[in-house]
């Protein structure tokens, strides 16, 4: 996807970031509203979220593996 290692690591991070603050809203939405807002809520960002995983760091992770987190990689 990306080749450049520095352009490759910057989106890597942005992208974690960006799903960090995802959940945080879910979790906001979670704890104040109701349960049905919840849900309506958390199946957009769901979508979103496994986006940004399959179509975006996964690619990434596939040509810079160092920029895989602990836990995610085969061998660990």
């Amino acid at each position: 996807m990306i080749a450049n290692k520095q352009v490759a690591a910057e989106i890597h991070w942005l992208m974690l970031d960006i799903s960090g603050r995802i959940n945080e809203s879910i979790l906001n939405v979670q704890q104040q509203c109701s349960f049905e807002e919840f849900e309506n809520y958390r199946r957009p960002c769901a979508k979103i979220l496994s986006q940004i995983l399959l179509e975006i760091l996964n690619p990434i992770h596939q040509l810079h593996p160092h920029l895989m987190p602990k836990g995610m990689k085969e061998e660990d």
